[in-house]
This record gives structure tokens, C-alpha cells and sequence, in this order.
């Protein structure tokens, strides 16, 4: 019988289960082995995108620096002996600016 003593019942659902487990591990071979250049590609894809992303915000960076700093050119910085200035309006846009890009670009990236 199925659960009697005698040794022919144990013998057939140690079978079974040797069975089961052989095919399980198959399975989990051949899933590994479909999925695995798949999953492969798509970390490539995503690693691609991140790099990309970087090297838009890094040039986004780049053109708001240089915007802002234009003027520069135009602005006059001849103090005299016991003059204190203000920044000039351009340089106070730009610090609003990147303090405003720090405070986004801290949500999304790691704190070192």
C-alpha cells in the first residue's frame, strides 16, 4: 500500500521525489540559461543609459556655467582701497541655479 511498511510504498515516493528534483533543477537550468543574456542586455542597456544621462547633465552643467559666466566679459571689477561689492545678479542666478540642480540631482543620487 501507499503508506503501509512494506518497502516497496517508500521506495516508490523516494523515486518520485528524486524525480521531482532532477526536474526542478532542469528547469531552473534551462530558465538560467534562457534568461541570463536577457537579464545580460538589459544591465548593458541600463548601464548605457546611466551613462548617457551623466554626460547630458554634465553637459547641461557645462552651458549654464557658460551662459551665465558671459557676462563676465562686460562686468567691471575695479575696486578701490575700501570698496565692498555685491556679487553681480548674473552670479547670483548661477548660485541659485546650481544650489536648485544640487537639491534635485541629492534625491536621485547617493550621499558620499
Amino acid at each position: 500500500g501507499i503508506g503501509g511498511g512494506g518497502g516497496g510504498g517508500s521506495g516508490g515516493i523516494a523515486t518520485l521525489l528524486s524525480n521531482a528534483k532532477e526536474d526542478v533543477g532542469s528547469a531552473r537550468r534551462r530558465v538560467r540559461k534562457q534568461w541570463q543574456p536577457l537579464l545580460r542586455k538589459l544591465g548593458d542597456k541600463v548601464s548605457r543609459l546611466a551613462e548617457i544621462s551623466l554626460f547630458v547633465l554634465r553637459m547641461e552643467l557645462r552651458v549654464r556655467c557658460f551662459y551665465y559666466l558671459d557676462g563676465v566679459r562686460g562686468a567691471d571689477y575695479s575696486l578701490g582701497e575700501d570698496e565692498l561689492s555685491e556679487p553681480d545678479a548674473f552670479i547670483m542666478q548661477l548660485n541659485e541655479d546650481l544650489a536648485a540642480i544640487e537639491a534635485l540631482l541629492a534625491r536621485f543620487l547617493p550621499s558620499h
